[in-house]
Order: C-alpha cells, then structure tokens, then sequence
C-alpha cells in the first residue's frame, strides 16, 4: 500500500540508525526510562538490522545486539525477531522466531513526512501510555 505523496520505494531507503527515548515517569527517586537503537544495514543484496532496549527496569535479555529481519517497502517496514536474546535455556523464550517487535512507517503529515512506531511486542509497549505519541527517529 503507498499513502499518498509518499513515493513507493525499496526497503533499503531505511538503511540508517533510528533512535528511540522515552521517559515513562518516576518510581521514588528514579526516572524510568526506555532508550532502544534499530540499525539497520546492507550486505550484499541482504538488508540486517540489530536492535537494542535498554533502561531501567528493563530484563537484561533484551540488552546487546539483537539479530532481526526487516520486511516492508519504502513506506513501511515490519522488524521481525531472528535471534539474540539471553536468558536461562531452562526458562520459555522471550520470544519465538518469527516474532514481530514493531512496524515503522512514513506518513504523510501537512507538506513532510512523520515517521511513526506501531508496537506489536508487549514488552515493548510496556509503558504504552507514556509512549503515546513518541517514535523513533531517524539520527543517521
């Protein structure tokens, strides 16, 4: 699907460092916050992309670089969970192959483009009041 006056393109016109910060309130004396990375890069005719959370209050299996697949066009792109995470091998996995972490996506807003994070992974959307209205943000 192409919104209007966004040009359909190919997945690889997201390749770039996106940013994500958010302050979710206070617990005491302490701000919770949620800072995660997406990096996404070209190898060959291959698109990689490594993801990041970290935070306070955040399970350590989400920290270091996680391996995810990006599906989409120029528009839209869907971050799939590949591999990464830690944990206890005796435990569930956080999370399944396949799994889907978040949907970026360009919109049309006045006469320029806004970029806006839809959150399919509860862990993520923890929070998801104080997330209302933020996104990730293109810093390279």
């Amino acid at each position: 699907m192409t919104l209007p006056g966004c040009a359909q393109t190919r997945p690889d016109s997201w390749i770039g460092t996106y940013h994500f910060d958010a302050n979710l309130g206070e617990s005491g004396d302490l701000s919770i916050s949620r800072e995660m990375e997406l990096k996404i890069s070209k190898k060959g005719k291959k698109i990689r992309a490594q993801f990041s959370l970290s935070g306070y209050q955040v399970d350590d299996r989400w920290e270091g670089p996680i391996t995810c697949a990006i599906k989409g066009d120029g528009t839209q792109i869907t971050v799939i969970y590949l591999g990464g995470l830690g944990g206890d091998p005796n435990q569930p996995p956080l999370l399944k192959r396949g799994s889907v972490l978040f949907k970026l996506e360009w919109i049309t807003q006045g006469t320029g483009k806004k970029l806006v994070t839809h959150f399919k992974n509860p862990d993520l959307a923890e929070g998801s009041k104080a997330l209302h209205g933020k996104c990730f943000a293109k810093v390279s």
